[in-house]
């Protein structure tokens, strides 16, 4: 079955075989098996429509596909038998060279279908802003005068602008990173490239766009988000196809945004876990840029107030340059540990946090808590056992104060809670949720502005007014001016997640936080509740390379990543068991598990830990075609994934 074996109804009529036109197609399919080019032959109609990348739709089997077109010919030895391109999608071949190269690496890297990884590169069309695009145009780039003055060695970072290189700027202040951005693009703008402008939310998008209009409204700009509107997505997305813009700003499917003549692409945070695909093949924006940057000669610059692990051991291999900001700007910040309370309980805060929280009446003061909802973890009230699910064993959690307990694995509903342990019918709130936090504050100051930020019902901006702001983690408000005081509440939880990089994302996080404190004398950072010692010392230091060292020494020693790679193979624990042993049986590599995994609990999870992880995807992309083949696998392939078991 396929394109080259197709029904023989649908094969060609008897004619001049010379006047033919061919077609290979990518298939738009997830199966691992169907991952090739398939020849399909080019109808008189469709001549001067189809182009190599053009979208369309094609015969395959019993059933009909979209594919790209991703080569055009003339000679087939199939042409008796193929089918005919059977439909355009589109008016453009909106898949470009540059873009197929690229995603033809990702695919080849994270062991992933080509199909898979271009289902990113290009949004859902809108049929309006097609009639509406013009053609390609010619623009003129503004005379800009550079100035890297603010970077550690500025001058010979001009100089590679347009030229394959990796760096990395370490920001002193978090909110200082729009004015590099904007230094960086000038530049690489006054030697007539463009810009690539890469970040891991669409609030950060829109803040930048405002200043980039009002600071250099001679440019032309395009945006890429997923929040966007989808006619006012593609419609840009067209801009920068025919290259009518200097410069793209987007969140992170835009690292395959079809910008040509690219001189300069910055990544912004490298180490959010925005930055990881949640879809297949699972593909994260730092390697991406990278293989972008090598395909397409040009800069790359990683921008941050701290860098993840598996960046800061490129850099210390020499693989990426780091650079420094040069600024006499200092952050008058106390950061404190509240010993006090090591164990924030919903009647009563310690007398440091309440001091805090008095100081509102000065400014805002922003609480951050580790859970949105009503209660994030309960107890049993007679044994003092963490309360489960009596069907998964997942904790319970109330995500409202007039709701019943639920579980946060499956979903389930306990109407009628019953300890699994002492079968008490009684529990309490172990550890307070984001509504039941902010009423208690409401309580003790009734007078005083209460806001709260979290996931969808997000605040992006408030006015620095005499408020308590109760935010989770990673949606914390920007305030013009600054905060007056940020205070931490039951900082252990968020160390909780079982994932390799847990320590990584807490310490980048609570960097950008302390970037958003006023810089006064006064301006206070309260961490409160337990948290590890040697963590801190790095924090209260601000001691970004010293803490990277440190998580790097103790990877080290048990050969994790970065320091080894990674193969995560999730799946039914028989599946994996039985692939895993086929991967190892000719060459015997370490592997960790199989543990059940955090999220899925009908999953287990195996790592393969390698030093050449090339030949081991190789290996295991082509084991799994075969398993494909064979009929329905469930197994997924992860290469270095962020939340490492």
């Amino acid at each position: 079955m396929g394109a080259n074996q197709p029904n023989r109804s649908t094969s060609q009529s008897i004619r001049s075989i010379s006047s033919l036109h061919f077609a290979k197609v990518v298939l738009d399919s997830a199966v691992p098996h169907l991952d090739r080019e398939f020849d399909y032959s080019i109808g008189q109609n469709h001549l001067k429509q189809i182009q190599v990348g053009s979208k369309v739709a094609v015969n395959f089997g019993r059933q009909t596909l979209n594919g790209w077109v991703v080569e055009i010919f003339t000679q087939s030895r199939f042409a008796n038998k193929i089918s005919e391109i059977k439909k355009v999608i589109g008016i453009f071949p909106t898949l470009k060279p540059n873009v197929l190269q690229l995603a033809r690496c990702v695919a080849s890297y994270y062991a992933g279908n080509l199909s898979d990884v271009l289902r990113f590169t290009i949004p859902p069309r809108n049929a309006k802003a097609e009639k509406d695009q013009l053609q390609e145009s010619s623009i003129s780039y503004p005379e800009l005068k550079p100035d890297l003055s603010m970077i550690e060695a500025g001058w010979a970072l001009e100089n590679r602008i347009g030229r394959f290189t990796k760096a990395a700027i370490l920001l002193q202040r978090f909110d200082d990173w729009q004015n590099f951005a904007i230094a960086l693009t000038k530049t690489a703008i006054s030697q007539q490239k463009n810009v690539l402008i890469i970040v891991p939310e669409n609030s950060q998008v829109l803040s930048l766009l405002k200043r980039f209009e009002s600071e250099l409204p001679q440019l032309l700009i395009a945006q890429l988000s997923s929040e966007m509107p989808a006619a006012e997505r593609y419609r840009d997305f067209l801009r920068i196809y025919f290259n009518q813009i200097h410069l793209v700003i987007g969140t992170r499917n835009a690292i395959f945004a079809p910008i040509e003549n690219l001189g300069l692409t910055i990544v912004l945070n490298e180490y959010s876990d925005l930055f990881e695909s949640p879809q297949a093949p699972y593909w994260q924006v730092s390697k991406v840029a990278q293989l972008r940057s090598e395909i397409e000669d040009s800069c790359l610059i990683y921008l941050g107030s701290s860098f993840s692990v598996d960046l800061y051991s490129q850099i210390k291999g020499a693989n990426v340059k780091l650079l420094k900001s040069i600024s006499d700007q200092t952050q008058k910040v106390s950061v404190t540990h509240d010993t006090e309370s090591t164990n924030i309980s919903k009647s009563r805060f310690s007398s440091t946090v309440w001091q805090i929280l008095n100081a509102s009446k000065e400014g805002p003061v922003l609480i951050q808590v580790p859970r949105k909802g009503h209660a994030g973890l309960l107890r049993c009230s007679s044994c003092y056992r963490i309360s489960t699910c009596s069907k998964c064993g997942g904790s319970l959690r109330i995500m409202h104060s007039t709701e019943k307990p639920n579980c946060s694995r499956c979903g389930r509903l306990h109407l009628d809670f019953t300890c699994q342990v002492c079968k008490s019918q009684n529990y309490k709130v172990s550890q307070p949720g984001q509504s039941s936090i902010l009423a208690e504050i409401g309580k003790m100051f009734p007078q005083r502005i209460l806001l709260s930020s979290s996931g969808q019902k997000r605040l992006y901006e408030v006015k620095h007014q005499p408020s308590i702001i109760v935010s989770t983690p990673g949606a914390a408000p920007k305030v013009p001016g600054g905060y007056r005081a940020i205070v931490v509440l039951d900082a252990m939880s968020q160390f909780a997640r079982p994932t390799l990089n847990v320590y990584q994302e807490v310490f980048s996080q609570w960097q950008e936080l302390i970037g958003q404190l006023s810089n006064k004398d006064e301006a206070n950072f309260l961490i409160s509740g337990e948290v590890d010692e040697k963590f801190l010392l790095y924090f209260f230091r601000s001691n970004v390379v010293g803490f990277l060292e440190n998580e790097l020494a103790q990877r080290e020693v048990v050969g994790l990543p970065p320091i080894k790679q990674a193969l995560m193979v999730s799946g039914p624990l028989k599946e994996i068991n039985h692939f895993v042993s086929v991967l190892t049986e000719s060459t015997p590599l370490q592997t960790l598990g199989p543990v059940t995994h955090w999220e899925r609990p009908a999953e287990s999870q195996i790592a393969v830990i390698t030093d050449e992880i090339l030949n081991l995807v190789l290996s295991a992309r082509n084991h799994l075609k075969v398993v494909s083949m064979k009929g329905k696998s469930s197994i997924r392939l992860q290469v270095n994934p962020s939340r490492f078991i």
